[in-house]
């Protein structure tokens, strides 16, 4: 069994305190613990940490006294109860520029941690998109004066470009270019949005050179693309030159990798529905070299990767028609993201349907079957470590939690159907673990309220029972 301490000097430290579940005395998770810091008058209190609604890790003003603590031992028990102010959405998720910007290429990038997802990843369905912060203001004399003066500037400085005819003054201009553009918070983003349009321009030394621009643009900051990235594609998929299929592909592919999952404020689900299935945009333009060019932009963005396999895989298990020209497609993704996304997206008869299907076995190599196959019993068997061995090392930390996320969801919903209350290190004997990442899971399930359980502290001892109605 779990037994808790009351806390002494020695434990109240960073190594003792620092990624475990803050509760209050009615076993409601309010926080996580991300640090131990001494205040202005030298007494050490704990920053948190809340779940927000895109699953982030977010960082709040309030802190807690190490006074308020009774005891420490799989989470941080309270001696009453401690309020949190909730984070708006619009606060946490931004796509502002920042008022300065490095020439590095690393600006702009995520920055990679393990403990935290960036942007909720369930299934398809379910996916939210993004909130942009709503930057609008009232239109003023003084805006439009602004405005008109920086389509001006750009379009004198595009010309400058455009006219120059030695190679390279004209790179050591769009290098210029681009410095300017990114070092002006209120220049850049009328000066992308004049940018794309000038990649639908008839003329072929204007779309060349706007793309070597975004190129550039891509490596420096490449969130300031993101919101235009549909507008990429459906550009991408329509270039008639090779040259500059080529140039819009690198920015494409660089803005998707570094991005990450922060490419997914785009409506991808709409998108691809209505480009690859319903057939109402790029009429023109064959799926299969849709297909081509999508393996390529997306060749290191998993998220993306999920929502094109999941309308291939819905195909197949519907029996559609066109299921056989999907199958195709499919043959071009690892079989461990093929997993990955029949598991979060569909129920366990559709993934029956998917491994019962001829076409399988018409298209796909017996180890590719396999592969699939076997995950999805380690799924089934709640071992969270050979999940972990297979997911972990191709798509990384993140997903191979959402995986396990549901494992342990499914699990957890079976019990507390039929038993009242349980020890919590019981249940957590149900999964293969080597890492202890299922009791981390639980609580992040329970603070989120992603099931309906909480935890009970009797005698010392923490358990788990259906939430209070």
């Amino acid at each position: 069994m779990i037994r808790s301490k009351t806390p002494k000097d020695e434990e109240i430290s960073e190594e003792n305190l620092i990624g475990k579940s803050i509760v209050d005395p009615n076993g409601h998770i309010l926080a996580k613990c991300v640090g131990v810091f001494e205040d202005d008058k030298k007494k050490l209190r704990l920053k948190l940490a809340i779940k927000t609604k895109l699953d982030s890790d977010f960082v709040v003003k309030e802190t807690i006294p190490v006074q308020l603590i009774k005891n420490i031992g799989e989470v941080i028990l309270l001696k009453k109860a401690f309020e949190i102010q909730p984070i708006a959405i619009e606060d946490i998720v931004t796509f502002e520029v920042p008022e300065e910007i490095t020439g590095s290429s690393e600006a702009g990038k995520p920055e990679e941690k393990i403990d935290t997802v960036p942007v909720e990843q369930v299934t398809v369905t379910e996916k939210q998109e993004v909130i942009k912060k709503d930057s609008k203001k009232p239109s003023t004399k003084s805006g439009k004066k602004a405005k008109s003066q920086h389509i001006e500037q750009f379009n004198d400085s595009f010309q400058t470009i455009l006219k120059e005819k030695d190679t390279q003054i004209r790179n050591v201009r769009i290098v210029e270019f681009v410095k300017t553009l990114t070092t002006n918070k209120r220049f850049t983003k009328k000066a992308v949005q004049l940018l794309v349009a000038k990649m639908t321009e008839a003329d072929l030394v204007t779309r060349n050179i706007t793309a070597i621009i975004l190129n550039h643009l891509s490596e420096s900051t490449p969130l300031l693309l993101v919101p235009y990235f549909r507008e990429g594609l459906e550009l991408l998929y329509n270039e008639p030159s090779k040259d500059v299929e080529q140039l819009i592909t690198n920015y494409l592919t660089r803005t998707a990798t570094n991005a990450n999952s922060n490419i997914l404020q785009v409506n991808f689900q709409s998108f691809f529905d209505n480009l690859i299935i319903k057939r109402k945009i790029c009429k023109n333009i064959t799926r299969n070299r849709i297909h081509n060019l999508n393996l390529k932009i997306f060749v290191n963005n998993f998220y993306v990767q999920d929502i094109l396999i999941y309308y291939y895989l819905k195909r197949i298990i519907k029996k559609k028609e066109d299921a056989q020209e999907f199958a195709q497609f499919l043959k071009n993704y690892n079989a461990i993201i093929i997993a990955y996304s029949l598991l979060t997206a569909f129920k366990q008869s559709e993934w029956k349907a998917f491994l019962d299907s001829p076409l399988l076995e018409n298209t796909f190599e017996k180890p590719f079957i396999k592969s699939i196959e076997k995950i999805l019993e380690q799924f089934n068997s709640g071992n969270i470590k050979e999940i972990s061995d297979i997911v972990d090392p191709k798509l990384g930390y993140q997903f191979s939690n959402q995986l396990i996320q549901k494992m342990i969801k499914l699990q957890i919903n079976d019990v507390l159907a039929n038993v009242s209350i349980l020890p919590i290190d019981i249940l957590s004997s149900f999964f293969n673990d080597d890492d202890n990442r299922t009791m981390q899971i639980i609580y992040e399930l329970i603070n989120k309220q992603e099931i309906a359980a909480q935890i009970v502290f009797i005698d010392e001892k923490t358990f788990i029972a259906p939430r209070d109605k």
